[in-house]
């Protein structure tokens, strides 16, 4: 983790210690009774940071993640059958989730943050089965749409729309942007 990154992750702590959970509490699905993850990893839930700070529309990833890497980690968790809206959702998540960080940091000393030094990473977790195989409508589209041998593919599916877009004026963007499937998370958590 870089100094800019501890710097971030020191004043987070300090404001919002009491809005960190497990993982596996921040992926369940109260609509099926389900938590995506077993992870205990704790993390900040953004969705709760979102209430806290604004009344509003914005849809905020359910979780930020600062680990142990380069890289302050936004993660949304899938679970669920309409993938018709599942890449609109996704970017719109993504996007308000860097309005919703923006609008956090300018509470923190700017000054004494080289952002440009901050890498961003967007992860979607998508409900599969403990074997990896696809268990809900997200996964089973995006399974037929991209075969398992062609990560880039997938990665790309919501890449190209989440990258260098216009957020309050200004270009946002995410240096990466993943699609995990959530029988892999408890190994890739492990490399942030």
């Amino acid at each position: 983790m870089n100094d800019e990154i501890k710097k971030i992750k020191a004043f987070l702590d300090k404001h919002f210690s009491g809005y960190v959970r497990p993982f596996r509490e921040l992926s369940y699905d109260s609509a099926n009774d389900v938590f995506l993850v077993d992870d205990e990893t704790p993390a900040f839930m953004y969705d709760k940071i979102k209430e806290f700070m604004l009344k509003s529309e914005l849809c905020s990833a359910d979780a930020l993640y600062i680990g142990h890497g380069n890289y302050i980690n936004f993660i949304e968790f899938k679970n669920g059958k309409n993938i018709n809206n599942f890449k609109k959702n996704c970017m719109r998540s993504g996007m308000d989730s860097k309005y919703l960080y923006r609008l956090i940091m300018s509470y923190s000393d700017y000054n004494d943050i080289d952002f440009s030094a901050v890498k961003y990473r967007f992860v979607t977790v998508i409900d599969t089965g403990p074997k990896g195989v696809p268990s809900t409508g997200y996964a089973l589209a995006l399974a037929n749409r991209v075969s398992h041998t062609k990560s880039k593919e997938l990665l790309s599916y919501l890449t190209p729309n989440m990258k260098d877009r216009e957020v309050l004026g200004r270009r946002e963007y995410y240096d990466l942007v993943e699609v995990w499937s959530s029988a892999d998370f408890d190994r890739r958590i492990l490399d942030l």
